[in-house]
């Protein structure tokens, strides 16, 4: 779907079924509620992250596997919203820790709806029973 690049991840034709007042209007009461919610600590980041997931349904976190090209057996597992346009970003060298073994080559990647289930399965991956798990079965 198009995306309105003022309203990250919210599809064009949500904008256009209710409206842009009524959209701003919603968000600001969301954008209030959630606030409210974190500043009183009526429930933990991880509920307030899958109700904001659930509104903004067209937004997808990645945790991804690449591997270096230039240099064999140069291996970085990293997380994103926008796998295309980080990959690149890999590749341009932006990135301090991946910038001198660039190019680099996607091995794998996983989509997950929350950013709280996605930035877990990655520090899973970076641990040591992770990366057992991971030499076994993602990267091949």
């Amino acid at each position: 779907p198009e995306r309105n690049s003022s309203r990250e991840g919210v599809p064009h034709e949500v904008l256009t079924k209710c409206g842009r007042r009524n959209y701003y209007l919603f968000t600001r009461h969301l954008a209030g509620f959630l606030f409210t919610c974190r500043s009183l600590r009526v429930c933990d980041d991880a509920i307030l992250d899958e109700i904001k997931s659930l509104f903004y349904h067209a937004t997808m976190f990645y945790v991804y596997l690449i591997t270096s090209i230039s240099v064999p057996g140069q291996k970085y597992i990293g997380m994103t919203d926008d796998l295309p346009n980080r990959l690149k970003q890999h590749n341009a060298g932006y990135s301090f820790h991946t910038a001198k073994y660039k190019p680099w080559k996607l091995v794998n990647y996983f989509a997950f709806s929350s950013r709280h289930a996605a930035a877990e399965f990655e520090q899973y991956l970076k641990t040591g029973s992770g990366q057992a798990f991971a030499n076994k079965h993602f990267w091949k």
